[in-house]
C-alpha cells in the first residue's frame, strides 16, 4: 500500500520529522565534527612523533659513530678533535630533542644515550643529573 499525503502514516512521519529533525541534524553534525577532529588530532600527533623519531634516528647514528671512533686507541690529533666535536654535537642534538619533544619516549631514550656517554667518560655526577632529568620527564 503506497503512502499518500492524505494517509494517516504520512502525517505521523511528517510530524515526527518536524519534531525530531533538528535533533537528528545536530547529532549528525556532532558526529562529523568529532570524526574530523579526531582525524586532525591523529594526523597532527603522528607528524610530531615522526619529527621526534627522525631526530632520534640522527642521534642514534651519531652515537654509533662516536662509539666506533672512541674504540680506536690510536687516534691522531685531528681524529681526536673530530671525536670531541662529534660528542659535543651529540649532546647538543640530545638537548634539542629533549627541549622540543620532552614528553616523547624518544627524549627519554636520547637522555639514556647521553647518560651512557657520561658514564663512559667517568662523569658520574653529570650522568646522575641526566638520570634525574629523565625521571622528571612525563612521557606520552
Amino acid at each position: 500500500m503506497a503512502l499518500t499525503p492524505n494517509s494517516p502514516n504520512a502525517d505521523n512521519s511528517m510530524q515526527a520529522l518536524k519534531q525530531y529533525g533538528s535533533y537528528i541534524v545536530t547529532a549528525i553534525l556532532l558526529a562529523l565534527a568529532a570524526y574530523f577532529g579526531w582525524t586532525y588530532w591523529q594526523n597532527n600527533h603522528a607528524r610530531v612523533d615522526t619529527v621526534a623519531a627522525d631526530q632520534y634516528a640522527d642521534i642514534q647514528q651519531l652515537n654509533e659513530e662516536v662509539k666506533l671512533a672512541s674504540q680506536n686507541p690510536d687516534l691522531e690529533a685531528e681524529a681526536q678533535e673530530a671525536l670531541t666535536q662529534s660528542r659535543s654535537q651529540l649532546d647538543k642534538d640530545i638537548d634539542t630533542l629533549v627541549s622540543t619533544h620532552g614528553e616523547s619516549v624518544y627524549a627519554w631514550q636520547a637522555l639514556m644515550i647521553k647518560a651512557r656517554q657520561q658514564v663512559d667518560n667517568d662523569d658520574f655526577a653529570a650522568a646522575t643529573e641526566t638520570f634525574k632529568k629523565s625521571i622528571g620527564h612525563r612521557f606520552g
